[in-house]
């Protein structure tokens, strides 16, 4: 259980907007979210599901995964749940994980893309209430899709 109060206690919106839209690269932002820390074990606001552990009472008592995630975010979700529950992410640099990736993803670059999309709506939706937060993402939002879907 986690009792500082840090930024990794609590996933903000601005991180999101910075770095699940793409905000930050436009406006050359870096932010918070993916703790760049590389060689010191440390407390995170995020971990990959590519390379997560925890215990079976942690993912019980936590619901499991959000089975309305398609794909994408499920495990940043996980994470955010874990911390509103007193739990402590953390990463662990020198850790070994061989992920053999891309199994859960098509070649087809547009589905890929909406799935994204789609999660990344749900993910804030869920987790931003606020009618500021939800009309600047809604506004990244429709036009990255027009962007991706109008190639």
């Amino acid at each position: 259980k986690t009792t500082s109060n840090t930024f990794v206690e609590r996933v903000s919106y601005f991180d999101c907007m910075l770095e699940l839209t793409n905000l930050g690269k436009l406006l050359g932002i870096v932010s918070n979210f993916w703790d760049r820390q590389k060689h010191v074990r440390h407390e995170v606001a995020s971990v990959s599901g590519g390379c997560m552990m925890f215990a079976k009472t942690c993912f019980q008592k936590l619901g499991g995964f959000d089975e309305r995630f398609f794909l994408y975010l499920e495990d940043v979700d996980f994470c955010v749940r874990a911390k509103k529950a007193g739990y402590t992410v953390v990463a662990v640099p020198d850790a070994q994980i061989f992920h053999e990736g891309g199994g859960s993803s098509t070649n087809d670059k547009k589905y890929d893309k909406k799935s994204w999309l789609d999660s990344r709506q749900y993910f804030f939706r869920k987790n931003f209430r606020g009618i500021f937060q939800y009309l600047l993402f809604k506004t990244i939002d429709i036009f990255e899709r027009v962007l991706i879907f109008s190639r």
